[in-house]
């Protein structure tokens, strides 16, 4: 048994102090985020106030008199900053007076509407308290009906405002001829004449401008007016209510330039996430297939490995399974370098950062929403059963069976000939046996609320889907907390917490996936299982054994200090432990040796993070506006892991590896770790909010590097103009044009390789080999033969470098918003394996050498068709992105290489050409006839293949495929590649969707909503090796006989294909002669149906109505009775249909190369019935 032993460098003991320091940190602060947690409300209703306090702050004061008083103070702690402290000696006096004191000389005011106290800048004076409660009373509202406190109400062109209270209410002292104006941040301001009226219901409308909202960008927050990066937000309200587990897969469409393909249908499964094409090679074909964006939640990286689909010990799940959508606050996506190259080394690939839910000003609100659902296999591949499938056989049988070149024919299969015995003389739909309809079941639940100096939000989630694949499922139970708790107006401490369990499971390997929607499944002769006939197949399903289980812990404290009001200092520890395990079964049904085998897999994950850093911003003048951020980053990361295996089961009752016989048993345990640390900062400058400029420079010193190339420096520039806010341009162009910005940037990010230890030298240990042992004796030994034993002290970061423009456009008062981008990133350092002198004793190294360009244009258009105050809204949003991705250098001058490892074709690295191209022999067509066969009219010999090696190899003759013969040697290569031509990519060019929102509101304020989501995929190309492989398989010979193992195996219905026949010369398709299919093991094998030519090759484009959802909200009114602030119940379908000229099941349903195997989890439909509740 050989192991390798990876030493730890000395660094590795300064590791070790440093997660020591960062869990001091954790210990230090753990008494704050118990104060964070274990926050009470106030209590008591005290009119009457008794303080005495000596240069005491406003905010302790504001404390002191809500616990006597039971009112709630509402107020922006920047404020509170530029007060002044206050002495105050009272003694059972009102409310009234003690507030006149304490505001005495302030620069702020504040007004009093039933049990709030609003506090607010004195340039907007405030009514005399005495006469608030007078005349005129009103709510305000939403589009909804909620709601809306905190509103400033204001009589136009006098000093009376007011603020409405929690329940949106306000009273205010008006005369007849008075214009009410009513503004409130996020929605637009709205003028109501009160003449005539008692009352009022003001409902406000939702400033629709994107450029409003604040973005997280990395250590910090701004506003996406004054970003000079690539950025855009999606709100959380478009993740929720779908039927899905994972977050990843409902980003599909909705961000320009992100590309999420949702290949797999399996329940919480992990989707293939692409952030501005795909950067992500090396010369196997089995790693670096996706290149992954760094994913970030409320600040917490998540690290997610490149997937490998056949490494059994790789969870199935994504890494964001385990949040639910209903928790999510926001999602932002950082795309360009300027934007990325804080996050160093890890933003090479892009961030998407995760904004978690946060408690929010008001009473507390419970909010509870559930989903119930059912979900349908897909239309499944079309067969033939019973008579119409002995028929056909027959006939193929009688027209073939002595076409066998060289004489001899197989006898007819027992299946075939023996109709009357009732054993085979069956109609079973054995393809249809391995799929069932199931449902989705989902309810979460959350309770938040907030207070002038606190926050918090508790949430808990339950999901469990059922799969459409017998023994495929998935559930999740998580729990999150955030809290926020100000215990002075200079110091937030924060806490959030996320727990999580998700359980996945699915049949996995090549057997029994291919069993599902490949080949593999049996003739419908055969009985059915209730017959009692033993399938192998259908019984490894039934018994066996996948349990993909994962426990997630992510905790994180900060807290944030404003030493001046200029300066704020903030410091956050977070640690983030996995357990993952796998436990495997595969009876002995699905084993070459017919017997059973086992495994188990578990690994514990432990990432600490300790960061702190400071923010120095000022505004000089109303016009000079700074904002420095400079900090420090110090992470750890710890893997455990151990693997057991064994194979040659006694029973296929012995479920675990104990018992298996000790020869066939194996085990491995590893120990990795590295650490990451980390300096940036970031400089941003504004004039007027006009002219922006922004810098960025980050430095990474990581573990995984050799001494000589241990840091990595990472800078970006970017730059804005908003010529909108030009007098020329204001003055020329109108109001009409309500908002314009340039950007452009420059920058440069980095990335880290996987292997911990690649740089440093690994070594190996045994039991026996050479070098394995000395007298017996296990010893350590460089690892000679393997690509990390020679220390590289010079191997280097993988670079990405981008540059881009762009543009933001908003029109007709933000009626209309546009968002177009260009960009183009190159990335370098790719890894290679290098053959060293065998005189150095070893037989390779890795160097950095490869690099891969990325370009494309991007864009997102969003209109709000109807006007603002109709009751009828209707808008529409077209997302689109392009792509063109191309190899721009490869080791060894460039040579092309192939890429090992893959059993579904041939990929191929080629300097011009894209990623995981398709390379492939060229279909020309079908041979009418044996004239139409090429001779060499130097041997007078025909074309012919190279395949099965022998020299009377049979040529090509009529109803034979036609392939070109690139190098003109009247020898079609295929084995080899010397005849293969570039044939096209699977990589789509355009890319993105279209979302249209219908909602109608009645007069008692309820309303309808209808939303369609499309999304499409245009350019793309995809194999079709299933119907390839079923081609072959319309078979009696060979391995497809019922003499063999393998059996007659269910036929496919090819009776709308055009065959080649004598009568019928002109076709697509060779002749289905059974002796004719393959390409190798004889020579009279000329490879019609092999997978290795582009007749198979077909246009991947399609267009999905990915979601339908039609909604109903309440009326307020109504719910008002039952005091529920909000309740809306909804339906909706889920892959309702596709529209696409691809022949088989679904083009997105392929594999990352584009090859549609036929082992992959189906696509279900889905309906679902749900509710969203708030009291």
């Amino acid at each position: 048994m050989n192991k390798n032993i990876h030493c730890r460098p000395a660094n590795g003991q300064r590791r070790q102090r440093i997660k020591k320091q960062i869990i001091m940190r954790i210990k230090i602060t753990v008494v704050l985020m118990i104060a964070a947690i274990l926050q009470v409300s106030a209590s008591g209703f005290a009119q009457n106030i008794t303080l005495s306090e000596k240069n005491a702050s406003l905010e302790k004061l504001f404390v002191k008199i809500r616990k006597q008083s039971g009112y709630t103070f509402l107020y922006s702690p920047q404020l509170i900053k530029r007060t002044k402290p206050v002495s105050l000696e009272v003694t059972n006096e009102s409310l009234i007076n003690v507030l006149e004191k304490c505001f005495k000389d302030q620069p702020l005011a504040y007004a009093i509407n039933q049990n709030t106290v609003v506090i607010r800048n004195k340039e907007e004076p405030v009514q005399p308290v005495s006469s608030i409660f007078k005349d005129f009373t009103g709510k305000v509202v939403d589009a909804k009906g909620l709601p809306i406190p905190g509103v400033t109400v204001k009589v136009k062109g006098k000093t009376t405002t007011r603020i409405s209270d929690t329940n949106g209410n306000f009273t205010i002292e008006v005369d007849d001829d008075d214009i009410l104006v009513f503004t409130f941040i996020g929605f637009k301001s709205k003028e109501v004449p009160v003449k005539g009226l008692q009352t009022l219901r003001v409902i406000l409308e939702e400033d629709q401008s994107q450029l409003k909202d604040v973005v997280v960008i990395g250590y910090g927050t701004q506003n996406k007016q004054e970003t000079t990066a690539s950025t855009y937000s999606v709100k959380g309200t478009q993740l929720q209510n779908k039927p899905s587990a994972s977050i990843e897969g409902l980003l599909q469409g909705l961000v320009p330039g992100l590309l999420v393909q949702n290949n797999s249908g399996l329940p919480g499964g992990r989707s293939n996430v692409q952030l501005r094409g795909i950067a992500a090679f090396s010369n196997s074909a089995n790693s670096n297939v996706v290149s992954t964006p760094l994913f970030i939640i409320d600040g917490v990286p998540l690290e997610q490995d490149a997937f490998n689909p056949s490494d059994p010990r790789q969870a199935i799940t994504s890494v964001l399974s385990g949040f639910s959508p209903f928790d999510i606050e926001s999602v932002d996506v950082l795309k360009d370098a300027s934007a990325t190259a804080i996050y160093g080394s890890r933003g090479a690939n892009g961030v998407i950062v995760i904004n978690t839910k946060r408690g929010k000003i008001g009473k507390p609100i419970v909010t509870l929403n559930s989903q119930y659902g059912l979900t349908y296999y897909p239309e499944l591949r079309k067969t033939l059963g019973g008579k119409a499938e002995r028929d056909y056989k027959i006939a193929l049988y009688n027209q073939y069976k002595a076409s066998k070149f060289g004489g001899g024919y197989t006898d007819i299969p027992i299946e075939l000939s023996d109709s009357l015995n009732s054993f085979y003389n069956n109609s079973t739909d054995w393809q249809k046996l391995y799929f069932k309809n199931a449902d989705l079941k989902n309810i979460n639940l959350g309770i938040s609320g907030a207070n002038e100096n606190s926050s918090y939000r508790l949430g808990a989630d339950y999901y469990d889907e059922k799969g459409i694949v017998l023994g495929s499922g998935f559930n999740r139970y998580a729990l999150t907390y955030s809290g926020v708790f100000n215990p002075t107006s200079k110091l937030t401490i924060t806490g959030r917490a996320n727990l999580s369990q998700t359980d996945a499971s699915q049949r996995r390997g090549d057997t029994y996936n291919a069993a599902v929607v490949g080949n593999n499944f049996s003739s419908s002769f055969r009985p059915g299982p209730e017959s009692g006939f033993f399938d192998a197949y259908l019984d490894s399903y039934n018994k066996g054994v996948n349990e993909d289980l994962t426990r997630r812990v992510l905790g994180q404290l900060e807290a944030s200090y404003d030493i001046f009001e200029f300066l704020n200092i903030t410091s956050r520890a977070s640690a983030n432990y996995e357990f993952y395990r796998t436990r495997s079964f595969a009876p002995s049904a699905t084993n070459s040796d017919f017997k059973s085998s086992a495994s188990y897999y578990a690994k514990e994950n432990v990432n600490l993070l300790s960061e702190t850093f400071i923010r120095l911003h000022h505004t000089f003048n109303d016009k000079h506006a700074f904002d420095f951020t400079a900090g420090n980053t110090i992470n750890t990361s710890e893997n455990n892991n151990i693997y057991g295996g064994a194979y040659g089961g006694p029973s296929d009752a012995q479920q675990v590896i104990q018992g298996y016989p000790q020869s066939n048993l194996s085990l491995n345990t590893h120990n990795v770790s590295y650490g990451l640390l980390s300096y940036y900062s970031r400089l941003s400058y504004n004039y007027e909010k006009k002219y922006l400029i922004q810098g960025v420079i980050r430095a990474d010193g990581s573990s995984k590097f050799g001494k000589n190339k241990q840091w990595g420096y990472f800078p970006s520039v970017s730059g804005g103009w908003v010529f909108t806010k030009e007098d020329f341009f204001s003055k020329s162009v109108g109001s009409w044009f309500s908002f314009g910005k340039i950007r452009a940037s420059v920058g440069k990010a980095g990335e880290q390789y996987q292997d911990n230890y690649l740089a440093l030298g690994a070594y190996n240990t045994g039991t026996s080999g050479n070098n394995a042992t000395y007298n017996g004796v296990p010893i350590l030994y460089p690892n000679y033969d393997g690509g990390n034993g020679v220390p590289l002290p010079d191997l280097t970061w993988q670079t990405s470098k981008e540059y881009g423009a762009g543009l933001d456009l908003e029109f007709f008062r933000s009626r209309l918003t546009l968002t177009l981008d260009y960009y183009n990133k190159n990335k370098d350092g790719f890894l290679f394996p290098d053959a060293v002198n065998s005189t150095s004793g070893y037989s390779l190294r890795y160097i950095n050498s490869g690099a891969v360009r990325n370009s494309g244009f991007e864009g997102a258009i969003t209109g709000y068709i109807t006007a603002p105050e109709k009751s009828f809204q209707y808008s529409v949003t077209f997302i689109g992105g392009t792509n063109k991705n191309v190899l721009t250098k490869l080791p060894d001058f460039g040579r092309s290489i192939a890429r090992g490892g893959y059993a579904g074709g041939s990929p191929y690295l080629e300097i011009g050409r894209p990623l995981n191209g398709f390379y492939l022999l060229h279909y020309l067509g079908v041979y009418a006839d044996d004239a139409s066969v090429p001779v060499n009219k130097y041997t007078g010999k025909k074309l012919y293949p190279n395949g099965s090696g022998f020299t009377s190899q049979d040529p090509y003759r009529a109803g034979d495929i036609r392939l070109q013969d690139v190098n003109g040697n009247y020898e079609i290569d295929i084995k080899g590649s010397t005849d293969k031509i570039y044939a096209g990519d699977p990589n789509p060019k355009f890319t993105g969707s279209l979302a249209h929102s219908f909602s109608y509101r009645l007069k008692n304020n309820s309303s309808f909503q209808l939303d369609l989501f499309f999304n499409y995929s245009f350019g793309g190309k995809v194999y079709n090796k299933v119907l390839a492989d079923r081609l072959k398989a319309v078979s009696w010979t060979a391995s497809e006989n019922v003499n063999y193992p393998g059996g007659q195996r269910n036929l496919l219905d090819v009776s709308d294909l055009d065959v080649w026949t004598p009568t019928h010369t002109n076709a697509k398709y060779p002749v289905l002669n059974p002796w004719r299919y393959y390409a190798t093991s004889s020579y009279d094998f000329i490879g019609n149906y092999d997978t290795n030519t582009d007749l198979f090759l077909e246009n991947g484009s399609f267009v999905r109505l990915n979601n339908v959802t039609f909604g109903y909200d309440f009326s307020p009114v109504f719910l008002k009775k039952l005091n529920v602030r909000r309740l809306r119940v909804y339906g909706g379908m889920n892959n309702v249909f596709l529209i696409s000229k691809y022949s088989g099941v679904d083009p997105e349903n392929v594999d990352y190369y584009g090859y549609d195997q036929g082992n992959g989890y189906p696509i279900p439909n889905k309906f679902n019935l749900g509710f969203n509740f708030e009291f």
